[in-house]
């Protein structure tokens, strides 16, 4: 029997526009400047014991239902089972992509055992560069119809990507999501707090869009229609970069639908990328969130109104981050103090907000007012006979 936690208090057509380009455009820049190292492709045919090819070499392999990307960097522990409950899936017609992120314990040398038993197990090894940019060597391997990604370490039903992948075909939808669990190493599982929230989401308004990169913004509890992805990257050396990966696939759909039939086992590491103390992933939240920012202020799809909606979630978002590293005892005082400076101009890149609410004191503004007015009361009865006789003669 599983122990129960409380609820997860969350703190954390084919159109596309000039500044979707842009973005995009940007990611690869931003990608383009960094150092590119040596990759290899690893597959064997369990029949003859030779090397499958990369697609690009011509590996003759029919295109798969669903590509599933994983980065694995020092996954050991994790990867048996992963790979079982992969291999084990109800949808047989599946490839599996492990991109091997230099990783320095086994999982190489367990992900190339493997492959040699399934072919349907396509194993990259690069020099460690980065949850995002293993991710997009990924992408650019996949062949599925629809395109799923997963961290090692976590888990999901064995039916899980027939479910979502059903549901993306008979509902001729763009992206499917379904809910999250956090898992933890001792057995216990809570239930992720804005899960009532994924299942009344209408991602048929376009303002809810938005909210769906607050709501679900993790891209691993989803499957995508390859061609949404075509031209989507994720930004290379920060952490989140799902955030804004999510915001521009959420925003390019057509169609996202939800599915409550089953869970995504998000298992949670005290030494995992999302707990991290090093400085850098406070900082990169900033990044990334100056990268959504920059969408939203360009794109001509987001209307006044829905950013307004929208970007209290965003300001929310910074304020829990200073609040995190505030508690980071890692983290030295001057890094601390420059980066509560980062988040301020971040917020003051806000549009359509109050200053006071990007700098959260409405109520102390408010005060201040009240107690303003009640002092200039006493000074506009002095002007009531000025008026008087200035009516009087005009």
């Amino acid at each position: 029997m599983l122990n129960k936690r409380k609820p997860h208090q969350a703190k954390s057509r084919d159109g596309r526009s000039k500044s979707v380009g842009g973005v995009l455009a940007q990611i690869e820049a931003i990608n383009q400047k960094l150092p590119k190292k040596p990759t290899t492709v690893f597959a064997f045919n369990a029949a003859t014991g030779e090397p499958f090819g990369s697609e690009e070499e011509g590996g003759g392999r029919a295109a798969p239902e669903i590509s599933v990307v994983i980065p694995v960097f020092n996954c050991e522990k994790y990867l048996p089972a992963t790979l079982d409950m992969l291999l084990g899936q109800t949808i047989k017609n599946i490839e599996v992509l492990c991109i091997n992120d230099g990783s320095t314990d086994r999982s190489r040398e367990i992900l190339e055992a493997r492959a040699a038993e399934d072919t349907r197990l396509i194993v990259i090894n690069q020099e460690n560069q980065g949850q995002s940019s293993a991710r997009n060597k990924g992408l650019d391997a996949a062949r599925g119809r629809f395109i799923g990604f997963m961290d090692a370490d976590d888990a999901v039903p064995l039916n899980y990507f027939e479910v979502l992948c059903r549901a993306a075909e008979e509902g001729n939808a763009d992206m499917v999501h379904c809910r999250v669990n956090y898992t933890y190493p001792d057995g216990t599982v809570e239930e992720y707090s804005l899960n009532h929230a994924i299942l009344r989401l209408d991602t048929r308004l376009p303002c809810n869009k938005l909210f769906f990169t607050y709501i679900s913004g993790f891209i691993w509890n989803k499957v995508y229609r390859r061609e949404l992805l075509k031209d989507l990257r994720f930004i290379e050396g920060i952490y989140w970069e799902d955030n804004p990966f999510t915001m521009a696939a959420a925003l390019k759909a057509r169609r996202i639908l939800t599915v409550s039939d089953v869970y995504y086992d998000y298992l949670q590491r005290p030494n995992s990328t999302v707990h991290s103390i090093k400085p850098k992933i406070h900082f990169d939240l900033v990044k990334s969130t100056n990268f959504m920012l920059k969408y939203l202020n360009e794109s001509p799809d987001v209307e006044k109104w829905m950013y307004r909606d929208f970007a209290r979630h965003i300001s929310g978002r910074l304020e829990a981050e200073i609040e995190r590293a505030e508690n980071n005892k890692g983290l030295a005082p001057a890094e601390l103090k420059r980066f509560r400076r980062e988040c301020f101009r971040t917020l003051l890149r806000i549009k359509h907000i109050p200053l006071s609410q990007k700098l959260g004191c409405e109520e102390e503004i408010s005060r201040m007012r009240k107690h303003a007015s009640a002092f200039a009361r006493p000074f506009r009865i002095i002007e009531i006979p000025f008026r008087v006789i200035f009516n009087l003669f005009h």
